[in-house]
């Protein structure tokens, strides 16, 4: 029997013994941090309010943090349901490995605001849980664990502040994301998110070390913007090496608004590299507030940068308006304060227009006149007026979440069978159970089968989520003795367990689910030899990792995606898949390979071409992008894809500043498609650049005395995860359905003693 399972499952029972061990044998406790003082606020420095919107005096609060050696089987149940969000809110900025002076140490900042544990406290006293671990594609390469201890908690945390975390993870091999849990005991109360580790060039990578912009959003979570470099290439390769990078942009706000403590390494405070780039008396932001109109001073952390950089900046605005370019002036150029980057502090000027909200800046280097260009990016928000003089810090402005989840859950176990053999009374008493749902397929028989799961997983210790995995495998491979058609019809059971557990949000049971539906569907792949038989295994693998991209659960769904593809080089579905979770990474280049094999299986496939086009104005490819993009405007497309084509096309005018020309363009897309209000306001900016005010103001006059509801806006379309083609394979698989219960019901059948 395979080992692998079983010491994969340890990690996630608490028990972690070699990994956390590890951490905690190379990692003396440190004593509890340093509570900052109740000094003056710091002068205003990276575009905070000034000093008559100054941050209450220090919270005299202690914190002490405790190594521990793992978590309790329920709380890593968490860790490994792939299911992010929770009812405490996190922000993370993860910094590249190295920064910090040690090749395999990876330094972070975590922010937990006030707001999300104010009703966790009553006394000012309370406990939490925090677990950080490094992950690199299935396997836990680094972890932090440790128990917090907060005495005195302000309670100015109702509004504003919190707790704001600055540690390492030492790991080996470089992860690829860190997988964040913080819990608070008491309640069951938690947040569980994942996050990108920054790719940097020539370190090496497959095509699962993606390099994410980490936006993290949705109920219950912030998260932090942190710009990330070129996929990871073989460090033989002489062009990636030579690729500069900007890495990890680092906006200062005052300590004295958070309270801080350091986690792992030697201890962490606010003076250690890479954290000292924030600057004297301030902490690195994970989501800065910044007002309009101020003069912003921002710190990167850069890579092979050339030798006289060109900076550059550009404002996404979260209001629907075209993106604006403007230049950055890079103030100083050092070595950064340990690791082989160096540090590079540029000041921007933000529009005084800015409305509140959440926003975007993109920073770029380039060299001289060359055409390549290093970017990072990085979410803010500005404060409503009447809430600029208090919010310091992301938790005090209630703006709207305009972010969205670009995360990495990873693998949650391996596909090995565990020793753990399952009892005799769970296996008939499954077998019976599937049988019931195999014979009459309703809702009453299928409920029968998630209360036993659960029932089963009762404490969810290790024993107890290999015995219910080794019945449902055990049963798939004796169901396909007697028909692929049979193990398909498991597999579509399995698939409709997921959901019921996802739906009641029950994550011992989803971290099972997952893992078993993954399982199922290799040994239906494995067992097909004929084309069509493959192609009903490639569809259960693309259809499940659909379901997991719909959860934030990337690099899992793209590798799904990438193994359904690869039992089927002509799935589409997988195909579309991929390219989306390349798209959202920022990693333009990887999208125009999946989109260019989709449209060499199907070259109508209107979606893939509009993506292409518009990944390739991101990657550069303007020539190509202004082909693919017209070709899209054409008729016989959807409206929303002619819409988005026409917003490209003429925001490339606006870009190069032919706003003539863009006009032009608009002019002729308003008329093409007059119901997106998108082209309408972009004609009405065009117009005002171009001082025809009158007509601007009549077209917006227009577009706000429009009535609410409608269909979805083009752009919200677009940036949905491409789903028509695996909605078509679920169709193809419903009609499979009959026969395959049917054939289910047969085989389990035959099993019965």
């Amino acid at each position: 029997m395979n080992r692998l399972l079983a010491a994969t499952i340890l990690s996630i029972s608490g028990v972690l013994t070699s990994v956390a061990a590890a951490g905690a044998a190379s990692q003396a406790p440190s004593p509890p941090p340093a509570v900052p003082t109740a000094a003056a606020p710091a002068a205003p420095t990276g575009g905070q309010p000034s000093s008559e919107a100054a941050a209450p005096a220090a919270p005299a609060a202690t914190v002490e943090v405790t190594p521990l050696r793992g978590l309790a089987g329920r709380a890593a149940a968490l860790l490994v349901s792939g299911q992010q969000g929770g009812q405490i809110s996190v922000s993370m900025l993860v910094f590249p490995p190295g920064s910090a002076g040690k090749p395999g140490r990876v330094p972070w900042v975590l922010d937990v605001p006030g707001p999300t544990l104010a009703s966790a406290t009553t006394d000012g006293n309370l406990g939490l849980e925090l677990a950080v671990y490094g992950m690199r594609g299935d396997k836990v390469v680094g972890s932090q664990v440790c128990a917090i201890r907060v005495a005195g908690a302000p309670a100015a945390w109702q509004t504003n502040g919190g707790l704001k975390f600055l540690g390492f993870v030492d790991t080996a091999p470089v992860p690829t994301s860190l997988r964040v849990l913080v819990r608070e005991p008491v309640s069951g109360s938690f947040g569980m998110w994942e996050f990108p580790v920054p790719a940097v060039p020539g370190r090496g990578g497959s095509h699962g070390d993606l390099g994410f912009v980490a936006v993290a959003g949705g109920p219950g979570g912030q998260g932090a913007g942190t710009g990330t470099g070129p996929m990871g290439a073989d460090a033989t390769d002489a062009v990636i090496m030579r690729t500069p990078t900007l890495l990890a942009i680092v906006a200062p706000e005052p300590e004295d608004a958070w309270v801080v403590a350091g986690v792992g390494g030697e201890g962490a405070s606010a003076t250690a590299p890479p954290f000292s780039l924030a600057g004297d008396g301030n902490v690195p932001s994970t989501r800065p507030v910044l007002k309009p109109g101020t003069t912003v001073r921002l710190v990167l952390l850069g890579a092979q940068m050339p030798l006289h950089p060109v900076m550059s900046a550009r404002l996404r605005r979260s209001d629907g308006r075209p993106e604006v370019s403007y230049g950055a002036r890079l103030l100083t150029r050092l070595p950064a304060p340990a690791g082989e980057f160096e540090r590079l502090v540029v000041v921007v000027t933000l529009p005084a227009d800015l409305a509140a909200g959440e926003h975007e800046l993109v920073l770029g280097s380039r060299a001289g006149t060359e055409p390549g260009e290093a970017t990072a990016a990085i979410r803010f928000r500005v404060a409503p007026p009447e809430k600029a003089a208090a919010a310091l810090v992301w938790s005090g402005v209630p703006v709207g979440e305009g972010g969205e989840m670009v995360a990495t859950p990873v693998r949650p176990a391996g596909a090995a069978v565990s020793e753990d053999e399952p009892p005799a009374n769970l296996k008939a008493a499954y077998r019976d159970a599937v049988a019931h749902v195999a014979a009459d397929d309703s809702p009453a028989s299928l409920r029968a089968l998630v209360n036993l799961e659960r029932a089963a997983l009762g404490r969810g210790d290790v024993s107890e989520f290999n015995r219910l995995a080794n019945t449902a495998l055990g049963l798939g491979r004796t169901v396909r003795k007697t028909s692929s058609r049979a193990l398909l019809g498991l597999c579509l059971v399995n698939l409709d367990l997921y959901r019921e557990h996802s739906r009641d949000e029950a994550r011992l049971a989803i971290a099972h689910s997952r893992r078993v539906v993954e399982q199922l569907a290799e040994l239906l792949a494995g067992d097909s030899k004929d084309k069509e038989g493959q192609r009903e295994a490639a569809e259960i693998l693309a259809v499940f990792a659909g379901e997991l991209q719909a959860v934030g659960s990337w690099s899992t769904s793209e590798r799904l995606f990438a193994r359904a593809q690869h039992v089927d080089p002509g799935d589409v579905g997988a195909l579309m898949g991929r390219a989306g979770v390349y798209e959202r990474a920022s990693q333009p280049g990887e999208a125009i390979k999946m989109l260019d094999k989709v449209l060499a299986i199907r070259p109508d496939h209107r979606e893939a071409r509009l993506r292409l086009g518009v990944n390739q104005r991101r990657a550069g490819q303007l020539d190509a992008a202004q082909t693919s993009l017209t070709a899209c405007t054409g008729a016989g497309n959807p409206d929303w894809v002619r819409a988005v084509a026409w917003q490209e096309l003429a925001s490339m005018r606006l870009a190069e500043g032919k706003v003539p020309e863009a006009v032009a363009m608009l002019r002729t897309a308003t008329a093409d498609v007059p119901a997106d209000q998108h082209l309408q306001i972009l004609l009405a900016s065009a117009l005002d650049r171009e001082r025809h005010h009158r007509e601007a103001l009549a077209i917006l006059n227009a577009v706000v005395g429009r009535p609410t509801g409608g269909p979805p806006s083009a752009r919200f379309l677009y940036a949905e995860w491409p789903h028509e083609d695996l909605d078509a394979a679920r169709v193809r698989l419903a009609a499979l359905r009959p026969e395959a219960m049917a054939a289910l019901a047969a085989a389990v059948k035959e099993d019965r003693p």
